[in-house]
């Protein structure tokens, strides 16, 4: 079949210092609870990104069961994480992620009881960083569901020239909603009118990109001098179907520089997955999932390879990975 699809944002890479506080602050703070998987094996693959050596790591994903994409978070344990500079708005790289709520005062009130900062925005976003650095943004949406967090919905990424940026953007199927300037930023919304909403389509939901092109000063990489892993938004990771057919899609526009093998295993899980670059160097992963475990014991499990790329998956097997929620 020479079909391929975009079914939204799977997860953002998140670099860590000290994982199992991550996960606590993650599952109880945006409600990011559902373990999807956990993995401890050698990071091999993305050597060319770690001073050209595998490295020692543990990662492990938590998504929202409102939907949205997940988390990935991913923490070094032989190299000691090097942090960076504080991340100012337009420099390269993945600056903040978006995700939702039916009702910002409750949002602001859940954050309050954590104790977490608030920055307001305007009237119907806020923003609050993690423990280790990251911008998050809440807007309120009206959602079908009385949701108070999802996963998330919106990607801003620091870009140096918006005319390229869009050119690679509209190789995933996206498009321009609107332009505008924002002080010392030219910014461009991207949304993805064509994504697919079979398999995780549904749940995963809309998928929106901002592009931040500074119009003064020199932005800086937000990983200069550092290694993939390091303390930060890492990639932007889209679920797909047929990453065969995306990987020759892209060989004339942006060459996948990291190809797994295709029945590669994370944990539990299975999966085919690739990375490339955007024009400025921020990664890019597609993946294509093979089979997520959903409870062992019960020999629970999706194995999208038997089902159509179009059908979204039942209702009650996305309720089911509610058993895979985190305790604490």
């Amino acid at each position: 079949m020479d079909q391929r699809f975009l079914y939204g944002f799977q997860q953002v890479g998140i670099g860590v210092s000290n994982i199992q506080a991550a996960v606590k602050w993650y599952a109880t703070v945006l409600l990011a609870d559902i373990k999807v998987l956990e993995d401890s094996n050698p990071a091999t693959y993305m050597a060319p990104y770690m001073g050209n050596q595998p490295r020692q790591k543990t990662a492990i994903i938590l998504m929202n069961q409102h939907g949205g994409g997940g988390f990935e978070l991913w923490q070094h344990t032989e190299h000691k994480p090097t942090s960076g500079p504080l991340v100012t708005r337009g420099d390269l790289g993945i600056n903040c992620v978006v995700i939702y709520t039916s009702h910002l005062e409750k949002a602001k009130a859940h954050f309050r009881h954590h104790q977490v900062p608030i920055k307001t925005i305007d009237d119907k976003i806020i923003e609050i960083t993690d423990p280790f650095g990251n911008a998050i943004r809440i807007a309120e949406k009206s959602l079908s569901d009385k949701i108070l967090l999802t996963g998330v919905h919106e990607c801003l990424v620091g870009i140096s020239n918006t005319e390229k940026a869009i050119s690679f953007y509209r190789s995933f199927g996206f498009e321009v909603a609107n332009q505008y300037r924002e002080k010392t930023l030219h910014i461009t919304t991207l949304n993805c009118p064509n994504r697919a909403t079979g398999r995780l389509g549904t749940f995963l939901g809309e998928c929106k990109i901002q592009l931040l092109e500074r119009t003064e000063g020199n932005p800086k990489k937000i990983y200069d001098n550092r290694i993939w892993g390091d303390p930060g938004y890492i990639h932007l990771c889209f679920d797909v179907y047929n990453l065969k057919s995306w990987v020759m899609h892209f060989d004339q526009v942006s060459p996948f520089t990291v190809l797994s093998n295709p029945d590669f295993t994370m944990g539990q899980a299975q999966g085919h997955w690739g990375y490339l670059e955007d024009p400025d160097g921020t990664l890019i992963e597609m993946v294509e999932a093979h089979y997520v475990p959903i409870v062992k014991k019960l020999g629970l499990s999706i194995n999208l390879r038997k089902r159509s790329p179009l059908k979204p998956l039942p209702n009650w097997l996305i309720k089911a990975m509610r058993l895979k929620k985190v305790r604490f």
